[in-house]
């Protein structure tokens, strides 16, 4: 997954929002794997790792959208590697000097989408979170949490948290999370449909995970 602070997603994200253009040179191979998969390819990236005292080129195609992706994508849910093999031979036909050690490149595909939408939940304030628990007329709640790039709602104990599940609570609980995000959806991905919304308890985070967010969120 590409992070927030990668030069990579930050270079797409201007890409995208047109502040740059894509470097010409990789305009054909961008082309190519849009016309070839019928998707949507934001920028390609090459890095060289060290692996066992070996430089392997690792080229990156950074796809906009999670369906772009689901292209790329086996009966096995994992990547094709047909797929995956015929940009690498598209690539190096295009540009046959280009990258170092040749026999040891492979490419690898992420979601620009996923990303972007990780940060706005990220974006959203601490005290924007405390106003929603506030203004839900509920005693239970003891906390709305966004660390990890969704959200979990707390309640304060086990019996609380099944209540508010089938309460009319929880449907204003993920509107007002829906509608506090949004604000910060710079590219308009996010949809009730795929925003996470979880909930939990503090009896139970208290109880099997020490009161930890380290042992919770790992």
């Amino acid at each position: 997954m590409l992070l927030i602070r990668d030069e990579f997603y930050k270079l797409a994200k201007e890409i995208k929002k047109g502040n740059v253009k894509v470097v010409t040179e990789l305009i054909p191979f961008i082309d190519w794997v849009n016309k070839k998969y019928s998707v949507k390819v934001l920028n390609v990236s090459i890095e060289y790792e060290k692996i066992k005292n070996k430089i392997i080129p690792r080229i990156s195609i950074i796809l906009e959208r999670r369906s772009d992706f689901n292209k790329f994508v086996d009966d096995r849910l994992t990547i094709d590697i047909n797929k995956q093999n015929e940009c690498l031979e598209a690539f190096l036909k295009l540009y046959p000097k280009k990258i170092k050690n040749v026999e040891e490149a492979f490419v690898t595909f992420d979601i620009f989408e996923n990303t972007a939408i990780y940060e706005a939940i990220r974006a959203v304030k601490k005290d924007e979170l405390e106003e929603i628990k506030k203004s839900v007329d509920k005693d239970c709640l003891w906390l709305i949490d966004n660390t990890m790039g969704f959200f979990v709602v707390f309640t304060n104990t086990e019996k609380e948290r099944e209540e508010i599940n089938t309460s009319d609570a929880c449907k204003i609980i993920k509107e007002k999370l829906f509608n506090l995000v949004k604000l910060y959806d710079e590219f308009n991905y996010i949809t009730p449909d795929i925003l996470k919304i979880e909930f939990d308890s503090k009896e139970n985070f208290e109880k099997n995970y020490k009161g930890n967010w380290f042992y919770y969120y790992r």
